[in-house]
């Protein structure tokens, strides 16, 4: 029995061997593009936990939860705030299942219209605005025996760029007791 004798052209075997095969240079692109892709995702990674929080052009805060209450009396407010002086509108929806569970009437889509705002607000300085609604949307609301969700839209306009428009949104549940 003949072991780890020399081969045929007379050299000893080779411990192990790795062989590559692949057609081309398609493999090495395959795996320069892979390279790049896991370097380029590491680096956003790292870059987006080092900086700070984006600064939005409009931000709006609500009370949440709040009560039926506090919001059909006004003392529920929205604090609005931009980073360059604008016009503001804000629309606050309910679904339409809530809507007519209340017993409201002409109900169509899937959000209603329940109260709206508008305002000029100063550059950068926070400002509360009272969220403006009928009479009958206030003794429905009262009438309410389950919580109820609000949903708002708030978009602002710069009035030193008059064609451009930026938007908000933010949500609430009304409580029926506090």
């Amino acid at each position: 029995m003949k072991q780890g004798g020399p081969g045929k052209n007379g050299r000893a075997p080779p411990a192990f061997r790795i062989q590559v095969h692949y057609r081309g240079s398609r493999m090495i692109r395959v795996l320069v593009i892979g390279i790049c892709l896991v370097v380029s995702a590491f680096t956003a990674l790292a870059s987006s936990a080092s900086t700070k929080q984006k600064s939005y052009f409009v931000t709006a805060t609500v009370p949440s939860p709040a009560t039926i209450e506090s919001f059909v009396n006004g003392r529920f407010k929205e604090t609005v705030t931009c980073r360059a002086a604008c016009r503001v509108q804000t629309e606050v929806l309910i679904r339409a299942s809530v809507a007519r569970r209340l017993g409201f009437q002409n109900v169509k889509g899937k959000l209603f219209l329940i109260a709206t705002s508008k305002a000029r607000l100063e550059a950068k300085r926070p400002t509360k605005l009272r969220l403006v609604m009928t009479s009958e949307v206030k003794s429905r609301l009262r009438k309410a025996k389950s919580p109820v969700s609000l949903f708002a839209s708030v978009q602002a306009f710069p009035t030193k760029r008059p064609g451009v428009n930026y938007s908000v949104a933010w949500t609430s549940l009304l409580l029926t007791r506090a």
